[in-house]
Protein backbone atom coordinates (compact mmCIF):
# COMPACT_ATOMS: atom_id res chain seq x y z
CA UNK A 1 0.00 0.00 0.00
CA UNK A 2 2.82 2.41 0.84
CA UNK A 3 4.65 1.67 -2.40
CA UNK A 4 1.43 2.25 -4.35
CA UNK A 5 1.03 5.66 -2.72
CA UNK A 6 4.70 6.58 -3.17
CA UNK A 7 4.60 5.68 -6.87
CA UNK A 8 0.96 6.29 -7.70
CA UNK A 9 0.81 9.86 -6.42
CA UNK A 10 3.65 11.18 -8.58
CA UNK A 11 2.47 9.10 -11.55
CA UNK A 12 -1.03 10.52 -11.24
CA UNK A 13 0.40 14.04 -11.00
CA UNK A 14 2.58 13.59 -14.10
CA UNK A 15 -0.29 12.08 -16.06
CA UNK A 16 -2.75 14.82 -15.06
CA UNK A 17 -0.24 17.60 -15.64
CA UNK A 18 0.70 16.08 -18.98
CA UNK A 19 -2.94 15.96 -20.06
CA UNK A 20 -3.35 19.60 -19.02
CA UNK A 21 -0.28 20.61 -21.03
CA UNK A 22 -1.59 18.64 -24.00
CA UNK A 23 -4.83 20.62 -23.88
CA UNK A 24 -3.08 23.98 -23.39
CA UNK A 25 0.08 23.57 -25.51
CA UNK A 26 -0.96 20.82 -27.90
CA UNK A 27 1.60 18.21 -26.84
CA UNK A 28 2.33 15.80 -24.00
CA UNK A 29 5.78 16.73 -22.59
CA UNK A 30 8.54 14.21 -23.24
CA UNK A 31 9.85 14.85 -19.74
CA UNK A 32 6.57 13.54 -18.33
CA UNK A 33 6.67 10.44 -20.55
CA UNK A 34 10.19 9.67 -19.31
CA UNK A 35 9.14 10.34 -15.70
CA UNK A 36 6.20 7.97 -16.02
CA UNK A 37 8.46 5.32 -17.59
CA UNK A 38 11.00 5.68 -14.77
CA UNK A 39 8.25 5.35 -12.16
CA UNK A 40 7.04 2.19 -13.94
CA UNK A 41 10.58 0.80 -13.88
CA UNK A 42 10.80 1.62 -10.18
CA UNK A 43 7.56 -0.25 -9.39
CA UNK A 44 9.04 -3.79 -9.23
CA UNK A 45 11.99 -2.49 -7.23
CA UNK A 46 9.58 -1.01 -4.67
CA UNK A 47 8.65 -4.52 -3.53
CA UNK A 48 12.24 -5.53 -2.70
CA UNK A 49 13.45 -2.37 -0.97
CA UNK A 50 12.25 -0.16 1.85
CA UNK A 51 9.85 2.78 1.60
CA UNK A 52 12.57 5.34 2.34
CA UNK A 53 14.50 4.24 -0.74
CA UNK A 54 11.35 4.28 -2.88
CA UNK A 55 10.47 7.75 -1.62
CA UNK A 56 13.98 9.00 -2.33
CA UNK A 57 14.06 7.55 -5.83
CA UNK A 58 10.58 8.91 -6.55
CA UNK A 59 11.71 12.35 -5.41
CA UNK A 60 14.78 12.09 -7.61
CA UNK A 61 12.61 11.20 -10.63
CA UNK A 62 10.30 14.15 -9.97
CA UNK A 63 13.30 16.49 -9.63
CA UNK A 64 14.64 15.19 -12.96
CA UNK A 65 11.29 15.87 -14.64
CA UNK A 66 11.07 19.35 -13.09
CA UNK A 67 14.61 20.23 -14.17
CA UNK A 68 14.04 18.92 -17.69
CA UNK A 69 10.77 20.84 -17.97
CA UNK A 70 12.42 24.04 -16.72
CA UNK A 71 15.27 23.82 -19.24
CA UNK A 72 12.84 22.92 -22.02
CA UNK A 73 10.57 25.89 -21.28
CA UNK A 74 13.55 28.25 -21.06
CA UNK A 75 14.77 27.08 -24.48
CA UNK A 76 11.30 27.58 -25.96
CA UNK A 77 11.24 31.19 -24.69
CA UNK A 78 14.68 31.92 -26.14
CA UNK A 79 13.67 30.43 -29.50
CA UNK A 80 10.64 32.68 -29.75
Amino acid sequence: AAAAALLGGPALYLLGNGIYKTVVYGRFPLSHVVGLALLAILAPIAFVTDNLMVGGLTTLIMMLVAGWESVSRRRMRVAH
